[in-house]
């Protein structure tokens, strides 16, 4: 993972004052206590978070050997390790932060970190409620008892690094757009790094989602096609689908990929471009490429172009021109 400051379109703090900074991350991660190295030079701490509606994206670095003690926690969350050097100690099991190993963390935890001058990290938050909704879709059941997390994750898992990918690609976006990204797009990048939190760390309920899911009814894939038809221009969860077809989402996902050979969301895509080139082709003299993409949910103009172009053999701005073009003859 590369080095050098993220998120910096959202600062919180630029402070070389301890109190400064642990005011700040008592603001967005609970009270804790926070110790600077005795005679430690160049504290300099910097913070930067980006809150979405389920979710919380941060950046943080001290410049100097610092250490702090969450008591308790109240949230689901992830340390991802960008430069230097860490260690982390939860409920008793120490291991260091590395970029192959992170922290994961569950509601209720006692925390002890302990950080290096040049350690910085990205951090991932996560609203309870919101993620047990997840799993409870996924599952097709409402969970039993509390949902809790291995407190260290390693990358080497393919699960895990499917993880850290969908943290880095979402990162990247709000870094990219910011809020000019669509809020369906936003929704539903927000479920996939939920969903991929939920299978890519080890949990109470990975025997459930690890399990092989029972197969849908040839009804249930048509009543998700139908309600994905008729929502498109909605975000669509997975809680969504699990209702309109009375089955659990990972059913839904598997009957979809066994008898049509794509996954929901990617019919979710096709039904959005289908939408967007309808918008092209009808255009009037204020239409643009980027107002439909933005329009139909897609934020990322370069990725929105290139799936035009594989679905229909054109660039989006080609029938754009082509519309134009009939309309001025």
């Amino acid at each position: 993972m590369s080095t050098g400051r993220r998120l910096d379109k959202f600062p919180v703090i630029r402070t070389r004052h301890p109190d400064d900074m642990q005011e700040a991350v008592t603001r967005f991660y609970g009270e804790h206590i926070q110790e600077v190295a005795r005679g430690a030079k160049g504290f300099s701490a910097e913070g930067n978070h980006c809150a979405l509606e389920h979710i919380g994206l941060s950046y943080g670095s001290y410049g100097a050997k610092t250490h702090l003690e969450f008591f308790t926690t109240d949230f689901y969350g992830q340390q991802f390790n960008i430069g230097g050097n860490a260690h982390a100690c939860i409920n008793g099991s120490a291991f260091d932060l590395t970029p192959d190993q992170s922290s994961v963390l569950s509601p209720g935890i006692n925390l002890k970190l302990d950080y290096a001058a040049d350690f910085q990290q990205l951090l991932l938050r996560i609203e309870p409620r919101a993620l047990n909704q997840k799993l409870s879709a996924i599952i097709g059941a409402n969970i039993s008892g509390p949902l809790q997390f291995e407190p260290s994750a390693n990358f080497s898992r393919p699960e895990a690094e499917s993880l850290r990918r969908h943290f880095l690609f979402l990162i990247g976006e709000v870094e990219r757009a910011g809020s000019q990204l669509p809020p369906l797009m936003l929704a539903e990048l927000e479920q996939a790094l939920m969903v991929a939190f939920l299978c890519g760390n080890q949990n109470s309920y990975s025997h459930l989602l690890d399990r092989r899911p029972i197969a849908a009814a040839p009804w249930q894939v048509r009543r998700a096609e139908q309600y994905i038809e008729a929502n498109w221009d909605q975000p669509i969860t997975i809680e969504a689908l699990a209702v309109v077809t009375d089955a659990s989402a990972r059913t839904i996902f598997h009957s979809f990929k066994e008898s049509r050979g794509y996954s929901p969301m990617a019919f979710v895509k096709t039904i959005r471009l289908r939408h967007a080139r309808e918008l092209l082709s009808a255009s009037d003299a204020e239409t643009s490429v980027t107002a439909v993409a933005y329009a139909c949910g897609f934020g990322n103009l370069g990725h929105f172009a290139k799936d035009y172009l594989k679905h229909f053999g054109e660039h989006p701005s080609t029938t754009l021109k082509a519309a134009k073009g009939t309309r001025g003859q």
